[in-house]
């Protein structure tokens, strides 16, 4: 494997794309960051949901403790207001689990959102700057073909002046 001295890489390492990544290969470096943009994407999907679940389960638990709280009062209770206020107490608890519940899939969605922007964002912006890039490297070809047409036609007329002059 040839290297050149700007570029020095210690260990080559394979491709999505297949073969070696060789950097300064633009193509390679671009798949290579998309890949792991997206391994970013998916670390970060997978700590959210995880962190998501773990509150859903502790938000379930709570609210089960509490209806089973208020359903041992409910059977003990001996008198009409007893029972009023045990039942009060269960629909409080399954409202206040719903709530709990219904604040987490927000945050989730939340959360969602963010990392998907992120990603969008970051993969725009490589967008824009390999388009950036490449209008450069288009205007520095286009610069140099009306250079050459220039000079071919320079050229050309020192040349008709020569034979003019001979």
């Amino acid at each position: 494997m040839t290297m050149n001295s700007e570029k020095k890489a210690l260990f080559p390492w394979p491709t999505v794309s297949g073969g070696w990544h060789k950097p300064g290969n633009p193509v390679s470096d671009m798949i290579d960051a998309q890949v792991m943009r997206l391994q970013h994407l998916s670390d970060e999907l997978q700590k959210v949901y995880s962190e998501t679940y773990d509150r859903q389960v502790e938000a379930l638990s709570q609210t089960s403790e509490r209806l089973t709280q208020s359903m041992q009062e409910l059977m003990s209770s001996q008198g009409t207001a007893e029972v009023l206020t045990a039942e009060s107490h269960m629909a409080s608890a399954w409202l206040d689990g719903f709530a709990a519940r219904s604040q987490h899939w927000l945050a989730l969605s939340q959360k969602l959102q963010e990392c998907y922007t992120d990603f969008a964002r970051a993969s725009f912006e490589d967008i824009r700057k390999q388009s950036e890039e490449l209008a450069a490297e288009a205007g520095e070809a286009v610069a140099t073909v009306e250079a050459e047409a220039d000079i071919n036609k320079q050229f050309k007329a020192v040349k008709s002046n020569a034979k003019h002059a001979a």
